[in-house]
């Protein structure tokens, strides 16, 4: 349920207003060829109020260049295995060895911060607190200190240009 249903409606108007009727994929290619203008600063906080106010889940980006090549070899990953999927199909459905294949590149596009999974809240650990993350991090704290399981700050690993295969056929 969406807590402010005008709020989330205004930044989806600010998102549509600065990329049109442009896809993550158009934005991660072109942020990932140098465009500086290719995802305003405006838009990427209206991702991100989007992600940590009102839970709608939307790919990472990010003005490092690294970051969005990882993001885009998810999205190309997902579009040539899984893109005729649900989400909800992809593990639902009885495991094929074309099954497996959708289902490593759903893996890997959590991994590269395209797609959400269910328990991930956005927060990293740093010096035992909780703070600002990506979408794949998961924190909690007890008494201050942060538990066991909770994903450290910076421990992203980043693609290289020469990584254009998925690796998963």
């Amino acid at each position: 349920m969406i807590s402010d249903p005008k709020k989330v409606t205004e930044l989806l108007l600010r998102l549509q207003r600065y990329n049109g009727s442009d896809s993550f994929a158009t934005l991660a290619d072109r942020i990932c060829d140098d465009d500086e203008a290719a995802f305003p600063k405006q838009a990427r906080a209206a991702v991100y109020q989007l992600w940590f106010h009102h839970g709608i889940r939307l790919p990472d980006i990010s003005p490092k260049h690294s970051s969005m090549l990882d993001v885009r070899q998810g999205i190309r990953e997902v579009m040539q295995h899984a893109g005729d999927l649900s989400y909800r199909a992809i593990w639902e459905t009885p495991m094929t060895k074309d099954m497996k294949t959708a289902k490593i590149a759903i893996r890997r596009a959590f991994d590269r911060h395209v797609i959400s999974m269910p328990l991930n809240n956005g927060l990293c650990c740093s010096t035992d607190q909780c703070v600002l993350g990506n979408s794949a991090d998961l924190c909690y704290t007890y008494k201050g200190q942060c538990v066991t399981g909770s994903t450290g700050c910076g421990n992203r690993l980043s693609a290289s240009e020469g990584d254009a295969d998925c690796g998963c056929c």
